[in-house]
C-alpha cells in the first residue's frame, strides 16, 4: 500500500493460493454456458380422463341428445293436455257423458214398475183411465226425471271438480317439469367444462414450454453471470478495504486529538496558572477592602502558594 499527499493506492490482486480455484470456477462457468442446454420436461405434464369419466361423459350426452326427448316430448304433451280447456269441458266429454246417461237410465229404469203399480191400483178401484190415474202417473214420471236429472248433475260436477284439481296439480309440476328439461343439458354442460378445462390445461402447458424455450437463452446467461460473480474477490476485497479505511481514520482521529492536546497546552498551562493565582487573592485586593500587614505564617504561606504556581508555568522560583 503506498500513500501520498491526497490519494491512496490498493493492490486489488487476488490472493495467489484462491487463482487456481477461482479460474477453474470462471472455467466451468463458460462450459456450462456454451456446452449445456436444459431441456423442457418431455414426459407427460397433464393426467388424461379417467374410463370412468369418460363412460360418465358420454352417457350424459346419449341422455342429453337421445333419451330425454322421448321422456320430455310425453310429458310435455300430458302437461299441455291437463292444462287444456277440454279439461274442464266436461258435456262434451264422452266417458262422463255415459256416465250421467248411465245415472240417468239407473233413474229412469224404477218408472215403468211405478206406473204399473197405479193402473193396477186404478183398475181394481174402477178408475182406470181417469183422472186420479193420470195425476198418479204424471207425478211418478216426474220424479223418475229428477231423479235422473240429479244423477247426470252430479256425475257432471263431480266431473268438473276433478278437471279443476287436475288443472292445479298439473299447474304445480310446472317447476318441476322446466327442471327437468333442462336438468340434462346441465348435465352435458358440466360434462363440456370438464373437457375444455382440460384442453386449457394443455394449452397452458404448450405456452409454458413455449416460454421456457424463448426465455432459455436468457436463463443460462444470467446464471453464468451468477457464476462468475461467486468467483468475484472484489467483495471480499472491498470489506477489507474497508477494514483498512476504518484503520486509517482511527490512527487520524488519534494524530488530530495529539496536535489538538499540544496546541491547546499553553492555554491550559495559563488557565492552571491564573487559577493558582487566584487561590491567593489576599496579595491582590479589591477596591476598599482592607488587609490584614501583619506579618507572620500569613505571608509565608502566600509565598509558597506563588513559589508553587510559578513552579507549574515553568518560571523556577
Amino acid at each position: 500500500m503506498s500513500k501520498g499527499a491526497d490519494t491512496e493506492t490498493i493492490n486489488a490482486d487476488p490472493w495467489d493460493v484462491a487463482v487456481p480455484y477461482m479460474e477453474g470456477g470462471f472455467k466451468e462457468a463458460q462450459n456450462l454456458y456454451n456446452d449445456y442446454t436444459p431441456q423442457y420436461y418431455s414426459g407427460q405434464t397433464q393426467a388424461g380422463f379417467s374410463p370412468d369419466q369418460l363412460t360418465a361423459q358420454q352417457g350424459i350426452r346419449d341422455f342429453a341428445v337421445q333419451g330425454a326427448p322421448s321422456i320430455m316430448n310425453p310429458a310435455l304433451s300430458a302437461y299441455q293436455q291437463g292444462t287444456s280447456a277440454n279439461m274442464l269441458d266436461v258435456a262434451n266429454n264422452p266417458y262422463v257423458n255415459n256416465m250421467a246417461q248411465a245415472a240417468s237410465d239407473r233413474a229412469m229404469g224404477s218408472l215403468q214398475p211405478e206406473l204399473a203399480n197405479i193402473r193396477s191400483g186404478a183398475i181394481a178401484s174402477g178408475g182406470y183411465g181417469g183422472g186420479r190415474q193420470g195425476i198418479a202417473e204424471g207425478n211418478a214420471l216426474a220424479g223418475a226425471a229428477d231423479s235422473a236429472n240429479q244423477a247426470a248433475a252430479q256425475i257432471y260436477g263431480q266431473a268438473y271438480g276433478q278437471g279443476l284439481g287436475h288443472q292445479a296439480n298439473t299447474l304445480g309440476m310446472t317447476g318441476g317439469l322446466m327442471n327437468a328439461g333442462f336438468s340434462p343439458y346441465g348435465a352435458l354442460g358440466q360434462s363440456g367444462g370438464q373437457q375444455q378445462a382440460r384442453e386449457q390445461a394443455l394449452i397452458k402447458d404448450a405456452m409454458a414450454q413455449q416460454q421456457f424455450t424463448q426465455n432459455l437463452p436468457y436463463d443460462k446467461f444470467n446464471k453464468y453471470q451468477q457464476g462468475i460473480a461467486g468467483f468475484s474477490p472484489y467483495s471480499a476485497l472491498g470489506a477489507s478495504g474497508g477494514q483498512q479505511q476504518a484503520r486509517e481514520q482511527a490512527l487520524i482521529r488519534d494524530a488530530m486529538a495529539r496536535q489538538q492536546f499540544e496546541q491547546n497546552l499553553p492555554y491550559d498551562k495559563f488557565s492552571k496558572y491564573q487559577q493558582g493565582i487566584s487561590g491567593f487573592s489576599p496579595l491582590v485586593p479589591a477596591t476598599g477592602q482592607q488587609v490584614s500587614t501583619s506579618p507572620g505564617a500569613s505571608a509565608m504561606s502566600n509565598i509558597g502558594g506563588l513559589a508553587q504556581a510559578a513552579s507549574l508555568m515553568g518560571l523556577g522560583f
